[in-house]
């Protein structure tokens, strides 16, 4: 389980940040059908779609992956400001 942690981490480390909020608003949906619909009509604003698509893929690796990328935006957020 925790080698499916880190992968997981290492691949939404790879998203843009656009690109991670899109796939958090995704996740965010419980039906995996409104998930794949929001992904298809997102998809012009997506930056690097096979990243992103490799992320929703890679979801099930973990139990609760909005929990990861919740940490992730929040890293990401306050290593931005650390230096504004």
């Amino acid at each position: 389980m925790e080698n499916n942690i880190e992968e997981f981490n290492d691949i939404i480390k790879n998203l843009v940040d656009g690109d991670l909020s899109i796939l958090h608003k995704i996740l965010m949906l419980k039906d995996e059908m409104e998930q794949i619909k929001m992904l298809r009509n997102l998809r012009d604003y997506i930056t690097f779609y096979p990243n992103l698509y490799n992320a929703y893929t890679a979801r099930v690796l973990v139990d609760e992956p909005c929990i990861y990328l919740k940490d992730e935006i929040v890293y990401r957020f306050t290593q931005k400001n650390l230096y504004t």
